[in-house]
Protein backbone atom coordinates (compact mmCIF):
# COMPACT_ATOMS: atom_id res chain seq x y z
CA UNK A 1 0.00 0.00 0.00
CA UNK A 2 1.69 3.23 -1.45
CA UNK A 3 1.01 6.58 0.30
CA UNK A 4 -0.11 9.47 -1.88
CA UNK A 5 1.63 12.83 -0.29
CA UNK A 6 0.00 14.89 -2.14
CA UNK A 7 -3.74 13.53 -0.96
CA UNK A 8 -1.77 13.45 2.58
CA UNK A 9 -1.28 17.34 2.26
CA UNK A 10 -4.34 18.48 0.87
CA UNK A 11 -6.05 16.71 4.14
CA UNK A 12 -4.08 18.82 6.31
CA UNK A 13 -5.03 21.71 5.02
CA UNK A 14 -8.36 21.01 4.62
CA UNK A 15 -8.35 20.19 8.47
CA UNK A 16 -5.84 23.13 8.93
CA UNK A 17 -8.53 25.51 7.16
CA UNK A 18 -11.65 23.67 9.06
CA UNK A 19 -10.24 24.51 12.53
CA UNK A 20 -9.05 28.47 11.04
CA UNK A 21 -12.95 28.62 10.42
CA UNK A 22 -14.52 27.64 13.77
CA UNK A 23 -11.56 30.07 15.36
CA UNK A 24 -12.77 32.70 13.84
CA UNK A 25 -16.53 32.05 14.32
CA UNK A 26 -15.76 31.73 17.99
CA UNK A 27 -13.83 35.08 17.70
CA UNK A 28 -16.02 36.70 15.92
CA UNK A 29 -19.05 35.44 18.84
CA UNK A 30 -17.12 36.84 21.18
CA UNK A 31 -16.89 40.01 19.61
CA UNK A 32 -20.30 40.52 19.50
CA UNK A 33 -21.05 39.49 23.01
CA UNK A 34 -18.92 41.83 24.47
CA UNK A 35 -19.42 44.63 21.82
CA UNK A 36 -23.44 44.53 22.62
CA UNK A 37 -22.52 44.43 26.41
CA UNK A 38 -20.43 47.82 25.85
CA UNK A 39 -23.10 49.29 23.81
CA UNK A 40 -25.60 48.84 26.73
CA UNK A 41 -24.05 50.11 29.64
CA UNK A 42 -24.45 53.46 30.27
CA UNK A 43 -21.21 55.68 30.07
CA UNK A 44 -19.76 57.73 33.51
CA UNK A 45 -20.65 60.94 31.85
CA UNK A 46 -24.45 59.49 30.86
CA UNK A 47 -24.62 58.02 34.28
CA UNK A 48 -23.87 61.36 36.11
CA UNK A 49 -26.43 63.59 33.90
CA UNK A 50 -29.13 60.88 34.63
CA UNK A 51 -28.61 61.63 38.27
CA UNK A 52 -28.52 65.04 38.38
CA UNK A 53 -31.93 65.05 36.46
CA UNK A 54 -32.97 62.41 38.36
CA UNK A 55 -32.18 65.14 41.58
CA UNK A 56 -33.58 67.94 39.64
CA UNK A 57 -36.80 66.05 39.19
CA UNK A 58 -36.98 65.29 35.44
CA UNK A 59 -37.12 62.32 33.34
CA UNK A 60 -33.46 61.00 33.06
CA UNK A 61 -35.01 59.39 29.98
CA UNK A 62 -35.75 62.07 28.08
CA UNK A 63 -33.68 63.21 24.99
CA UNK A 64 -34.68 66.65 23.21
CA UNK A 65 -35.15 66.88 19.55
CA UNK A 66 -32.13 68.22 17.63
CA UNK A 67 -34.35 69.23 14.61
CA UNK A 68 -36.50 72.24 14.83
CA UNK A 69 -40.40 71.55 15.19
CA UNK A 70 -42.38 71.68 12.06
CA UNK A 71 -44.59 74.71 11.50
Amino acid sequence: MAIDLNELLLAGRAETLEGMGKMFALSTDLQRAVATNKWDEPGLVEAAAAKELAKAGENPRYQPQSSPAAA
